[in-house]
């Protein structure tokens, strides 16, 4: 029992799962491997396979075979009863027989098959494939803006940890600052309205700890439930998009798969319109049977009979009340609809890869006035510290400016992270397909 429990346990630590730090490339493997909005996604694409092979079907012979069995309480009767002229004169002529008995079966086996449909059945078949390719096309953007969600919310996700280990900072050297007033004011060189200071300070810097720690929190529900995961323990991982940030000059994608799915809907619905039309023409079936019946076809016979049947059917709807025009009208509509739907979709996504390229010019300045705030403000933390060796500065003033380096440091990230999204924004817009194992 002792070595069960310990295999047990090395079981559990063997275990795999989620790592704790986890990387922007393992957060994509995740997402794209648990993420329940695309694996219901997948289950559309299978049952579209299925329906287009169920079209297909109706290309081959169609074989069906049936068998009856019936009791009849009366039987078929032949009655006859005229006269007929003769030499000696007329002669009656009756006759009341009857035809077989009173139970009937048969068996038979048919197969038929559509010479003609008026394309109807063609069209149908095309109909279904270009649905197939709408919902892979359909596949292929939603996993592009998952990754594009994922992506943002890693980047805030990580900056909000940044936050975090800022005001850590901040309260640790706020905690230092209380006790060293506490104890200047217990020697008598400080006031009471210094402590409280101290103390309104360190209450500052742990509410604002808190408020980051719960936003991190926040954003990291988001990032499991992109990735389909319950697991929260995991931190995210210092990640560079510099190579992706390069990308953001690609011209704008006129094949991005949002568009191809519009157009392949537009076709799925032109062939749904030929489809329809098809339907207006002569449908010709050709048929052959087989049948066994007791009776068979001489009804005055008690035994089984076999024979054989063959032909041609035509069928043709001559008038419908205009049923088959007002779908092709309503087909139509739904045609200028998609066109539409496309045209605003290529005006908003282009409008947003304009307004994100001219974001980033900003976005390039602001970067440049955060790298020089915090180069002044690392040296005149130094100097600071050269004052306290030199008796010339307090510990106080030397806070301030470890804090202001702190603040300027967050600032650069809190620019790079913007300058992260907005590249990240600006190539989603572009329709560029975002892979973070490139990166």
């Amino acid at each position: 029992m002792k070595r069960l429990w310990h295999g047990l346990l090395i079981f559990l630590v063997l275990l795999p799962g989620l790592p704790d730090c986890l990387t922007l490339q393992e957060a994509q493997n995740l997402a794209l491997e648990n993420n329940r909005e695309l694996q219901s996604v997948k289950h559309t694409i299978e049952s579209n396979e299925f329906a287009y092979r169920e079209i297909k079907a109706l290309f081959q012979p169609q074989v069906s075979s049936y068998a009856s069995y019936a009791y009849l309480t009366e039987t078929s009767r032949m009655v006859f009863s005229d006269s007929i002229a003769t030499p000696l004169g007329k002669m009656p002529l009756n006759m009341n027989k009857q035809l077989g008995d009173h139970d009937k079966a048969e068996i038979g086996v048919d197969v038929s098959y559509a010479v003609f449909t008026g394309g109807a059945r063609k069209n149908l078949l095309q109909n279904k494939k270009h649905a197939l390719e709408a919902e892979k096309y359909n596949y292929s953007a939603l996993k592009n803006r998952l990754l594009f969600s994922l992506g943002m919310v890693y980047i805030q996700w990580k900056l909000a940890y940044d936050r975090i280990a800022l005001y850590e900072t901040s309260y640790r050297l706020f905690t230092e600052e209380r006790s060293r007033v506490q104890t200047l004011y217990e020697n008598g060189v400080a006031v009471k309205a210094d402590v409280a200071r101290a103390d309104a300070m360190l209450a500052n810097a742990d509410f604002e700890k808190r408020g980051a720690i719960a936003k991190a929190d926040s954003l990291k529900y988001e990032v499991c439930a992109i990735l389909g995961v319950d697991d929260a323990s995991i931190t995210p991982a210092e990640y560079n998009l510099g190579s992706l940030r390069e990308k953001t000059g690609s011209p704008f994608n006129d094949n991005r798969f949002e568009l191809q799915q519009l157009d392949e809907m537009i076709s799925q619905f032109s062939f749904t319109q030929k489809a329809l039309f098809g339907e207006r023409l002569p449908t010709l079936l050709t048929f052959a049977g087989l049948r066994i019946a007791n009776p068979g076809l001489n009804l005055t016979a008690d035994e089984f009979m076999t024979w054989g049947q063959f032909g041609l059917r035509l069928n043709w709807t001559l008038y419908d009340g205009c049923a088959n025009r007002m779908k092709r009208n309503q087909i139509n509509s739904q045609i200028s609809f998609v066109e539409k739907k496309r045209q605003l979709a290529v005006h908003q996504w282009k409008m947003k890869k304009e307004q994100s390229a001219l974001m980033l010019e900003n976005i390039t300045a602001m970067k440049q006035a955060a790298q020089k705030a915090q180069e002044a403000a690392t040296e005149y933390c130094d100097n600071v510290k050269y004052g306290i060796d030199a008796g010339t500065a307090v510990s106080a003033d030397y806070l301030k400016a470890v804090l202001e380096r702190e603040k300027a440091g967050l600032q650069l990230q809190q620019a790079d992270a913007l300058e992260n999204a907005t590249a990240l924004q600006l190539l989603f817009a572009a329709g560029f397909e975002i892979d973070y194992k490139e990166f």
